[in-house]
């Protein structure tokens, strides 16, 4: 966005907040590369990202935000960070981003500097991690106060942010009201507010008279539909009050613009049941209840890379896939898989455009711990070659996993009556059958290239995992073990082919 036109947008959202602050933000993900013990930004990545989310009509994007782990990052690694996503082509989209009050006046006063000079628009300012858990409203409002100094004194927008599970103290509405009140504070301009309790956070923000002017914005997701049915009630000239920023529209972009749209037009019963989805996912990544959902598990679906100090597993984010593919309304299903799959590489692709529709899709195909087959797959997953392999889905999912996902599949289905040992077992040669068809009437050597044809491999990778998914549904119906089932015919097999006397030969030796 061109300088002049940042200017104005500043000054609109100074003089009137409620009515020019952005509807929806996107709190973002910080694509990674690289190993633990610290992985660095991926600087294409992100700008890719960033630019996907603009051209998706992202209203506004925030840099730094605990969803990107931004609490982690050291100054420099910040300044990085904001500067690689100023290079992004975003059009119309608004940059924010975040300062921390315990990176000190110097260090805050350079940054705001420097996302001014970037053009940003807004930056947001949170609590301290270097208060005292007894702080006063008094101390949070002191220890913010050098960091709004900085950017409004750099011509920037602020925004408050209440974001306890990072921070460790919340920014109670008297703090922010000493803020506001303050010689700089009428360059504030919006409150986010990212607590578990709703009436306990936001609605006290809305409520609060001296904050009245103020933009109040949503950050935790699951009280949206809430906060946009009271934002009305809130304004004197009834206008909608509340707006978001979300992590999950990090993940859920096409969701949120239907729910926004929803809201626009007073559906809240679609509001409420489009949110409902994106709870599910929430909750999927959520281990506490009372603390913030772990988005960087979404983040590695998308094909964003690892967290910056730690590794999702694969346990962790099948959760998040059962969620979605649970999902009991196939349209939330289809916007939050392509949401997901916004780069359209990760290593989920397959799966993930199969549930947004974008290519047919099998009976039995439900998104599990699966990897793409690539030319390069280091890149495509930010991992190193020795530990790639440590990292696939075969290697840590048990065969208990895909037996209870296939009979999940089948109870939730009432299909159970169909499958008996005959029905299966005919189903399971029929697929055989299919998976034969894709190799007909071509020669061995032309068989062996199928793995360097992408859409070739596709249909064959579908046909494998429906004879799967039947020979387990099979395994199921009969209590099987296939474990001790398979060990067991290995054994035989290994009497009856001996290895010196089989070594290279297809056909079996003749009995001596």
């Amino acid at each position: 966005m061109p300088a002049n036109r940042i200017t104005a947008l500043v000054e609109r959202l100074v003089a009137d907040p409620i009515a020019h602050y952005p509807a929806a933000t996107v709190a973002c993900f910080d694509p990674t590369i690289g190993n633990l013990p610290r992985r660095s930004l991926d600087e294409e990545r992100t700008v890719r990202f960033l630019e996907q989310l603009a051209a998706a009509g992202a209203p506004a994007v925030l840099i730094a935000a605990s969803t990107g782990h931004g609490h982690l990052r050291t100054v420099e690694e910040l300044a990085q960070w904001y500067r690689v996503a100023a290079s992004a082509k975003l059009g119309e989209t608004v940059l924010t981003a975040l300062l921390r009050p315990e990176d000190g006046t110097a260090a805050n006063e350079r940054l705001a500097r420097l996302l001014a000079e970037l053009g940003y628009a807004v930056a947001f300012v949170r609590p301290g991690r270097d208060l005292a858990p007894d702080a006063t409203d008094e101390a949070v409002a002191a220890n913010m106060r050098p960091a709004v100094q900085a950017a409004a004194q750099a011509g920037l927008a602020v925004g408050l942010y209440s974001i306890p599970d990072v921070s460790g103290l919340p920014l109670t509405p008297a703090a922010a009201a000493l803020l506001a009140a303050s010689p700089e504070g009428g360059r504030i301009v919006a409150i986010k507010v990212t607590e578990a309790s709703y009436d306990a956070s936001t609605l006290r923000f809305l409520q609060e008279s001296r904050l009245a002017r103020l933009k109040v914005v949503q950050g935790w997701d699951p009280h949206l539909a809430q906060a946009l049915r009271d934002g009305p009630k809130f304004d004197s000239q009834a206008r909608q009050r509340c707006g978001v920023t979300s992590g999950p529209m990090s993940l859920a972009v096409f969701q949120y613009q239907h729910i926004l749209a929803a809201a626009e037009r007073g559906d809240w019963d679609e509001v409420a049941a489009a949110q409902t989805a994106v709870t599910a996912l929430f909750q999927a990544m959520q281990d506490d209840p009372a603390k913030f959902a772990d988005l960087q598990r979404a983040k590695f679906l998308m094909g964003l890379g690892q967290p910056l100090t730690s590794t999702v597993t694969p346990p962790q984010f099948d959760r998040v896939l059962f969620a979605l593919a649970k999902l009991p309304r196939s349209e939330d299903q289809r916007r939050l898989a392509r949401s997901l799959d916004l780069l359209g590489d990760g290593p989920f692709h397959h799966g993930l455009a199969e549930l947004a529709g974008e290519v047919p899709g099998s009976e039995f195909e439900v998104p599990v711990s699966e990897l793409p087959v690539a030319s390069n797959p280091t890149r495509r997953l930010n991992l190193e070659p020795e530990t790639l392999y440590s990292a696939t889905a075969d290697a840590t999912t048990t065969v208990a996993t895909l037996r209870e996902l296939v009979r999940q599949f089948v109870d939730e289905r009432d299909w159970r009556q169909f499958h008996s040992p005959k029905n299966l077992s005919m189903s399971l040669a029929i697929e055989a059958a299919e998976l034969m068809e894709h190799f007909q009437w071509i020669d061995v050597a032309e068989s062996r290239r199928a793995a360097a044809d992408s859409a070739k491999l596709a249909g064959i990778r579908d046909e494998i995992a429906d004879v799967l998914c039947y020979a387990l549904a099979l395994a199921n119906e009969l209590d099987i073990d296939l474990a001790t089932a398979v060990r067991d015919k290995m054994l035989k097999n290994a009497a009856k082919y001996p290895a010196d006397e089989c070594r290279g030969r297809y056909d079996r030796p003749t009995p001596s």
